[in-house]
């Protein structure tokens, strides 16, 4: 009886980590969703994409080119986490899932720090381009911890 409650408790701890693993890939496509139903101006104005050292803004791209972009990267890392759970998906789930978690919760970042700064210029204030660049970066750590939560990979035997 005991020994069985030890040998069922690395299963368990491998479903908590495919669930908090699905759950890391779902966020992004859950926060691009939701700020677009926010904010659906986003597909209709310039956002603020490029600044100098002085924080000027050099250039402004479409936003519906950024949200879609960031839809698709957030759709892409949903369906590859959806997918990651089962059997036969589960080999090189690990650079899967940090690959495309970084990318999207790069992008997600990206869409919203242009939207907040286009915002800033704006109202007359100043962009704070220097949390937006801090922001980006702890995204891009994003897929790291997709990768650490994602359970082992199945490895096949060698014949």
């Amino acid at each position: 009886m005991e020994s069985q409650r030890f040998s069922e408790a690395p299963e368990r701890t491998v479903t908590v980590r495919d669930g908090v693993s699905l759950a890391l890939m779902l966020l992004p496509l859950c926060a691009v969703g939701a700020f677009v139903l926010i904010r659906p101006a986003v597909w209709s104005i310039d956002l603020a994409v490029f600044f100098s050292r002085e924080d000027a803004l050099l250039r402004s791209d479409a936003g519906w080119m950024l949200a879609i972009a960031t839809l698709a990267a957030a759709v892409l890392c949903a369906v590859n986490g959806a997918l990651g759970t089962r059997d036969h998906w589960k080999v090189n789930r690990r650079w899967q899932r940090g690959f495309l978690g970084s990318i999207a919760a790069t992008l997600v970042t990206v869409l919203l720090n242009s939207w907040t700064m286009t915002q800033a210029i704006r109202g007359g204030d100043a962009p704070n381009v220097g949390l937006a660049a801090f922001l980006t970066i702890c995204a891009m750590l994003y897929g790291v911890v997709c990768a650490l939560v994602t359970p082992r990979d199945v490895t096949q035997p060698w014949p």
